[in-house]
C-alpha cells in the first residue's frame, strides 16, 4: 500500500509524494542480472531459483538505466513499478503518471548499493530474496505525483501503486501486484489542495468508496462477523484521514535515528569479512540478532580459499558524523585448523545506507559516499 502519503509545493508546483514498497511473498528470489557494453543502457534478464536447487535464466525482461542525481548514481531496472494517479469514475484510465527512471532493488544480489558510483560496469546484479522487500520513500528521485486543479479538479481518485506493470517478469501469481488508497480532493480558492484517504484497497486497482457510517438512531447491535480473510479483501476506513501537506524544509530533514535491517546486517557482516581476511566467505551461515535500531550482532562460520573453515563474532553498525553515514564494525575470527586468530575493532566499511524517521514521521534514506 501506498504509505506516509504527503503534499508540499516546490517551486509553485504541488506535489503528492508517499512511501512504496514490493514484497516478494514467493518461496523463491527475484534475481535481475543486467548486461551491456558500458555507459550505456543494459539489457535485463531474470534468474529463476527452481525448486531443485538450480537457476534458470529469462531473458531480456527489461533494461537498466544508469541514474545521475537525485542521491543515486546507480543502475536501475526500468518499469518495475508504476505510481498512478485515476479518477474514481474510470479505475481504468490513468490521469496522471509517474515520471521515476526505475528502481534500485537493494534487497539482495547487491554489495555495493547497484553499481553506485560506476557507470562503465558491465555486468550489475540485483533484486529481492524470498520474504524480502524493496522500499522507496516519499519525493527520493521522481517517488510523487504532480496535482494541479486542471489535470486534477475536485473529486475522488485512486492512487495507484503497480509492480511489475509490463508482465515481463516471471513470477507465480501476479494477482496481487497493484495496491490503491481512494482520496478525496478538494481545492481552496488560493490555489491550495486538501485531501483525505476515505478507503484503503491492497491488491486491487479499483477502491469503492467506505460504506455510510450510521447515525445513532440507525446503529443497532450486530452479531460478529466472520473476518475474511483472503488477499482481494477491501479494508475500510470508518473515518476519513486527512492528508499533511509538508512544507519542502521537513523532507530533507531528518533526526539522528538510524534503522538497520537484518538483510543489511547480513550483507555488512559478508563484506567485513571480506575485507578483514581480504577473502571472499564461502559457504557462509550466520545468526545475527538485533543489539540497537542501527547493530546486529552475529555469529558467522564459512570456507576460506583454501576450504579452511572459520568461525567468527561481528558486530556492525551505522554511524553518522557531520551528516556523513558510514558504517563499521568489530571482527573476532579463528581459523580452526590451526586456532589463527583474527581481531579487529572498530573498522570503518564503505558505502551505505541507512533509513531516517523524519520530525513529520516520514521516512527517508541516506547514502554514504564510498572511502
Amino acid at each position: 500500500m501506498p504509505t506516509n502519503v504527503q503534499i508540499t509545493q516546490i517551486n509553485g508546483t504541488w506535489r503528492l509524494g508517499f512511501a512504496s514498497e514490493v514484497a516478494n511473498d514467493g518461496p523463491g528470489y527475484l534475481k535481475i542480472t543486467g548486461n551491456g557494453p558500458g555507459n550505456a543502457l543494459m539489457v535485463a534478464d531474470q534468474v529463476v531459483q527452481m525448486s531443485d536447487g538450480t537457476s534458470e535464466t529469462v531473458p531480456a525482461v527489461g533494461e537498466m538505466h544508469y541514474v545521475i542525481g537525485g542521491g543515486h548514481e546507480h543502475w536501475h531496472l526500468l518499469d518495475f513499478e508504476r505510481y498512478e494517479l485515476r479518477s474514481a469514475a474510470d479505475a481504468a484510465t490513468p490521469i496522471v503518471r509517474d515520471q521515476k527512471t526505475g528502481f534500485c532493488l537493494a534487497d539482495a544480489f547487491t554489495t555495493d548499493l547497484c553499481g553506485r558510483n560506476h557507470p562503465e560496469l558491465t555486468t550489475v546484479s540485483e533484486g529481492i530474496a524470498a520474504r524480502g522487500s524493496d522500499k522507496y520513500l516519499g519525493y527520493l528521485e521522481g517517488q510523487y505525483l504532480l496535482l494541479d486543479p486542471v489535470t486534477t479538479p475536485a473529486g475522488d481518485y485512486l492512487l495507484v501503486n503497480r509492480a511489475n506493470p509490463t508482465g515481463a517478469l516471471l513470477e507465480s501469481d501476479p494477482s496481487d501486484n497493484a495496491s490503491s488508497l481512494r482520496l478525496a480532493v478538494t481545492w481552496s480558492e488560493t490555489g491550495a489542495p486538501s485531501m483525505k484517504i476515505t478507503n484503503i484497497c491492497p491488491a486491487s486497482i479499483d477502491c469503492p468508496p467506505p460504506p455510510a457510517l450510521p447515525t445513532d438512531a440507525q446503529a443497532q447491535p450486530q452479531p460478529p462477523q466472520p473476518i475474511d480473510s483472503s488477499v482481494g479483501q477491501v479494508t475500510v476506513t470508518p473515518v476519513a484521514e486527512p492528508v499533511p501537506i509538508v512544507p519542502p524544509s521537513q523532507l530533507g530533514a531528518a533526526t539522528r535515528t538510524l534503522s538497520m535491517s537484518r538483510s543489511m546486517a547480513a550483507r555488512l557482516v559478508r563484506r567485513a569479512i571480506a575485507k578483514s581476511l581480504r577473502a571472499a566467505p564461502r559457504v557462509l551461515r550466520m545468526t545475527c540478532a538485533r543489539r540497537a535500531t542501527a547493530t546486529f550482532s552475529c555469529r558467522a562460520t564459512w570456507r576460506g580459499p583454501t576450504a579452511a573453515r572459520w568461525s567468527a563474532r561481528v558486530r556492525v553498525w551505522y554511524q553518522l558524523r557531520d551528516n556523513r553515514l558510514g558504517w563499521r564494525y568489530d571482527l573476532t575470527a579463528v581459523r580452526r585448523a590451526d586456532g589463527r586468530r583474527v581481531n579487529v575493532h572498530a573498522a570503518r566499511g564503505s558505502a551505505s545506507r541507512a533509513v531516517f524517521a523524519g520530525p513529520s514521521g516520514s521516512l527517508y534514506c541516506a547514502v554514504a559516499a564510498p572511502e
